[in-house]
């Protein structure tokens, strides 16, 4: 946004309702004493803050456990471990497909991650003015966007690589990939083999996930009347929730 001079709105993440086990409150700690009664007499858990222990997990030494999953299960319990699942994690077993020490990382960039929110912002007139933004700079620039034209194959020829789409043949000194792993599965070449063949890629966890958008009938977050009626929820407030398919919704403008 700053590369484009964009002017942008502050935008502070505020989570104020979070769900777990059909149980609601205004935050996790709270969350927790409610829907995981059991980490009341946890010995480590009891009186500590999610927060704590996201730290002494962090702190722990990873080479005691085989997996993520059994780091957060033998060390805080399996309540423990449901509820680290529900606010750092990710559910359906798929803690025991991540290495401990892959997860105490994640745990540390997610701390920074919540640490530098206050440093967030928003265009002012939509997210979409980046793009529009990003449009008008590549245009002056005398390139062209092609849309609906799928990357079928990439090789390398001397000091070039070649893409052939669907339509066309180019050649380009560089090039820069930015596709989910399912995806560059179905592109053929020699340049995508190096990288699918490589042992970072093949690490790499796939998590089925579910996008999708609410469309409301007002924009009931500018309407205090209106936030009354939908639990209180205020201006940019967020709500989190691990029962439902979109997990966080939150204002959008």
């Amino acid at each position: 946004m700053k590369h484009f001079s964009v002017d942008t709105d502050t935008w502070i993440r505020n989570i104020h309702r979070v769900e777990a086990r059909g149980v609601f409150a205004d935050d996790f700690d709270t969350l927790k004493s409610q829907a995981f009664p059991a980490l009341l007499n946890h010995p480590i858990m009891n009186n500590k803050t999610v927060a704590d222990t996201v730290e002494l997990v962090k702190n722990k030494n990873a080479n005691e456990f085989p997996t993520a999953g059994s780091l957060l299960s033998i060390y805080l319990s399996l309540e423990g471990a449901k509820l680290m699942e529900d606010v750092y994690g990710f559910k359906g077993g798929y803690m025991e497909a991540i290495n401990p020490k892959s997860y105490k990382t994640y745990l540390e960039e997610t701390l920074y991650d919540d640490g530098s929110k206050s440093e967030d912002g928003r265009p002012a007139s939509g997210m979409s003015e980046i793009i529009e933004k990003l449009n008008l700079k590549v245009r002056s620039l005398n390139g062209k966007i092609y849309l609906q034209e799928a990357v079928t194959s990439i090789n390398e020829k001397g000091n070039k690589f070649v893409l052939l789409t669907t339509n066309f043949t180019v050649e380009a000194n560089k090039t820069v990939l930015t596709a989910s792993p399912m995806a560059l599965k179905k592109i053929t070449g020699d340049v995508i083999e190096n990288i699918t063949n490589h042992p970072i890629f093949k690490s790499i966890v796939s998590v089925p996930a579910f996008r999708g958008a609410a469309v409301y009938r007002t924009a009931w977050w500018n309407d205090s009347v209106a936030a009354q009626k939908n639990n209180s929820l205020k201006p940019l407030q967020m709500f989190v929730s691990s029962s439902n398919c979109l997990g966080i919704t939150m204002p959008y403008r």
